[in-house]
């Protein structure tokens, strides 16, 4: 049994900027949903607590405004998985953002009894240098 496979519940979502300052791209109140199952799958959702909701019932009904925003409050992939040492790889097969589906994320995790931590590699965003880092609870 991989001891990292169960259903995590988001409890931190912060990026720390080289500068030492602190950002929250998904606000105070981020929300998410990560799921690995034992035969090496992944999927995970994340969102901003405070998203907006559309003005109109329908799926597809939103402004567009109000579906660029929904997209800049969320993210989603899924794919295998495979974990080397202190290391999760995440082969996407789908993703919310374009980009990703094909490429091989690279997570780094803690494993404790009952929460992981995972940051990402240090990436440029907005033009600052930037580590991603999540904080879960096993459900």
């Amino acid at each position: 049994m991989n001891s990292i496979a169960g259903v995590w519940t988001l409890t931190s979502l912060k990026h720390t900027l080289t500068s030492g300052k602190t950002i929250y791209p998904m606000g105070r109140r981020p929300e998410g949903i990560l799921i690995l199952t034992k035969d090496g799958f992944m999927s995970v959702h994340l969102a901003d607590g405070d998203r907006e909701r559309f003005k109109k019932a329908g799926l597809f009904q939103g402004s567009l405004k109000e579906r660029a925003g929904a997209y800049d409050s969320y993210v989603a992939y899924c794919g295998d998985y495979r974990v080397e040492g202190k290391r999760l790889f995440v082969e996407a097969k789908l993703s919310l953002f374009p980009n990703w589906k094909g490429t091989t994320q690279i997570r780094s995790f803690r494993l404790g009894k009952s929460t992981l931590s995972l940051w990402t590699r240090s990436f440029v965003f907005n033009g600052e240098e930037q580590v991603a880092h999540l904080e879960w609870k096993r459900r």
